[in-house]
């Protein structure tokens, strides 16, 4: 999925904040399907770990946090499950949108209560 940073204003289509947020569900769910696919093909030791440098972009550090924290979501190494997570600007402050295969509703709901205790 390509992310352009910029600091000018965006224009987000007329949508407003709501509608954002709705758009981005589909999104990192067809994202998070993707990913599992290709990680069915590959071996768990092919992927690169990226960690924080000092020298990178807030826009940078910030994803690598993102990443970190789907990662952990995964608990157990090589298993069959991957999680999507992506952090929306909601109205009352940072919103969380989990999406995951192989997850049934309370495993998504401890997910979710395990990254708001980590954080």
């Amino acid at each position: 999925m390509a992310v352009v940073q910029t600091s000018e204003f965006q224009y987000y289509a007329g949508l407003d904040p709501f509608q954002r947020r709705l758009l981005y569900e589909p999104i990192v769910l067809e994202y998070a399907m993707i990913q599992s696919c290709n990680l069915a093909r590959e071996e768990p030791e092919s992927h690169a770990t990226v960690d924080f440098d000092n020298l990178q972009s807030d826009f940078e550090a910030f994803r690598v946090l993102v990443n970190k924290l789907a990662q952990v979501c995964d608990n157990e190494r090589g298993g069959n499950s991957v999680t999507a997570m992506t952090i929306l600007e909601g109205t009352n402050g940072p919103e969380f949108v989990f999406a995951a295969n192989r997850k049934d509703e309370e495993e998504t709901r401890a997910t979710a209560r395990f990254v708001t205790n980590l954080l």
